[in-house]
């Protein structure tokens, strides 16, 4: 680009060069005609002359200039970054805000309140953030990754698995028995009774890697359902271990100590923790720039065209980008004007939940448990600090708000025969810090997105929290979205922007959608199991078959 300011002193190097010239004729005249009338009458001419060549010398300049301005500003708009605009300031919108940014994205967050989402927290509880969650933190940002590992609480080093909600013990007929390692295939570990569906469940930290990718991806539960196909061979030698301290099965569920360490050290990712989600949330916030999260901007409605989509927020501005990604949670606007809206579905639980000051005699070998009683179970894990959060699920009607005002009377009832490791932790809560919320989901969807418009977490697969995977899925909705949207940095046309942008959001939908499809259904097949659960009917430890007889 030619620099406006450096013309001047160029026409002023013009003029002396001009100057000189002209001297140079006059010089010539001089000794050729000795006629000084015409020298004068040379001179004025002359002068006009170079005048005018100063004029148009000028001029050319501040053509060749403006041209190349416009030259640029071409460039500059045919190179422009992609836009994303996302709906939800949650831990899905902030984590992808944050790895669009990081991946040289220009992107918006719109949040009705910021102070609602983080005193969510208080309301939901803390957040499990497994091994897979966290390698994929790691990758879009080590630093607020080592933040958030900081600020967490451990469990994945110690012992976890499920309890008999009476006894409080782990199950088992007859005390603890040895250590076993099961070599689990991703074929099959129970089958349901309708013959046409099989299911598997692997209870740990199974791990998966892509070809594709040097990030390794594991997970706590995986669940494959397939129709219609013959039992799978036993001869199949898939090297996924789950290493089980107690085997057994109770009322005809499937219940174990397991460790979630080994897995994890194995494919060398973080260990498992659970971090308050205010603390979470502050921290992404904290990452992003509060200049990119909108605070009291609810997304009401948005309109696209085959170059840009325009939202709407709740007070009439409007804001235009390349992509809008609804990440707005269960309640989403974004995807009610997508596809309608849709009744959501009640699992049948309520959930109350409190945070006790109260550190136990096990806090050293025991991360987290699930007690498990007929028609309810209560949840119980160290969040640290000398705390212990702990979620009761108990099957009745749903109470639309929370509006029972003796809660722990109300737990005490519920809950009042059962072991001392329960009793104890409601008696330790005080009143007001026990909350209540009725838990629901939404049928799957098979298309998550139109056009320029993408959803992404709950508001994607709203789903059940019985295995803590919701906010660990949407980390990883985050990471695949921006891994498909990598070839779309910098487009020149609006028209192959328009191509590539839904091209890339259909490769996210599809890649996404079948984990996503398996742990919602097996949210839903927990919650009906639980319900049929029948303490005191164990039977012998047994070692489950890989295949069928």
């Amino acid at each position: 680009m030619i620099n406006l300011c450096s013309v001047v002193p160029l026409l002023s190097l013009s003029h002396s060069f001009c100057s000189m010239a002209y001297f140079q004729c006059l010089f010539w005249n001089h000794l050729n005609q000795h006629v000084y009338p015409t020298i004068n009458r040379s001179f004025k001419a002359k002068k006009t002359s170079i005048i005018c060549a100063n004029y148009i010398s000028r001029k050319r300049c501040i053509l060749n200039a403006k041209r190349s301005n416009n030259t640029e500003a071409n460039n500059e708009k045919k190179e422009r970054k992609v836009r994303i605009l996302i709906a939800g300031g949650g831990v899905g919108g902030l984590v992808l805000a944050l790895a669009a940014k990081q991946s040289g994205f220009e992107v918006k967050v719109f949040e009705k309140d910021l102070s609602a989402v983080r005193g969510e927290g208080r309301h939901r509880g803390p957040i499990q953030l497994l091994s897979s969650a966290l390698g994929i933190l790691v990758g879009i940002d080590k630093g607020v990754a080592d933040q958030i590992m900081e600020a967490g609480c451990v469990t994945g080093n110690r012992v976890n698995g499920l309890a008999d909600g009476l006894s409080g013990d782990w199950v088992s007929s007859h005390g603890a028995c040895s250590a076993e390692k099961l070599s689990l295939t991703n074929k099959l570990l129970a089958v349901c009774r309708s013959r046409v569906m099989y299911l598997l469940l692997r209870l740990g930290c199974g791990v998966s890697s892509s070809s594709s990718s040097s990030s390794t991806i594991a997970f706590t539960t995986a669940v494959i359902v397939c129709r219609n196909i013959s039992a799978p061979s036993s001869d199949d030698d898939d090297d996924d271990t789950l290493e089980l301290e107690e085997l057994m099965i109770g009322g005809g569920h499937l219940l174990a100590k397991y460790d979630l360490m080994a897995p994890a050290s194995k494919a060398k990712l973080p260990v498992t923790i659970v971090i308050s989600r205010m603390t979470l949330q502050e921290i992404l916030l904290n990452a992003v720039g509060s200049h990119i999260v909108y605070n009291r901007s609810k997304v009401v409605g948005f309109s696209q065209d085959p170059h840009k989509v325009v939202v709407t927020l709740d007070d009439g501005r409007k804001f235009e980008g390349d992509i809008l990604v609804g990440a707005d949670g269960i309640w989403s606007e974004v995807r009610k004007t997508l596809f309608g809206s849709q009744e959501a579905s009640y699992s049948g639980y309520t959930c109350y939940s409190g945070l006790a000051e109260h550190v136990p005699s096990y806090i050293n070998t025991i991360g987290y448990r699930v007690f498990l009683g007929q028609n309810q179970y209560f949840v119980a894990s160290d969040v640290g600090n000398g705390k212990m959060q702990w979620y009761a699920f108990h099957k009745e009607a749903p109470r639309s708000i929370d509006t029972l005002e003796d809660k722990k009377e109300r737990l005490k009832e519920l809950f009042g025969c059962w072991c001392n490791n329960v009793t104890t932790l409601i008696a330790a809560t005080r009143e007001d810090m026990i909350l209540c919320r009725d838990i629901y989901d939404r049928d799957m969807i098979y298309s998550w997105g139109i056009g320029r418009v993408i959803l992404l977490g709950e508001a994607a697969h709203p789903m059940q929290p019985n295995l803590g995977q919701g906010g660990c899925l949407a980390i990883e909705d985050c990471r695949q979205l921006i891994l498909e949207l990598q070839s779309i940095k910098k487009r020149g046309c609006d028209a192959i922007t328009l191509y590539e942008i839904s091209s890339a959001l259909k490769r996210y939908e599809q890649a996404r959608i079948l984990r996503t499809k398996i742990v919602h259904v097996v949210t839903r097949v927990a919650s009906k199991s639980l319900s049929g659960y029948k303490p005191f009917i164990y039977l012998w430890t047994l070692r489950l078959p890989v295949g069928f007889p």
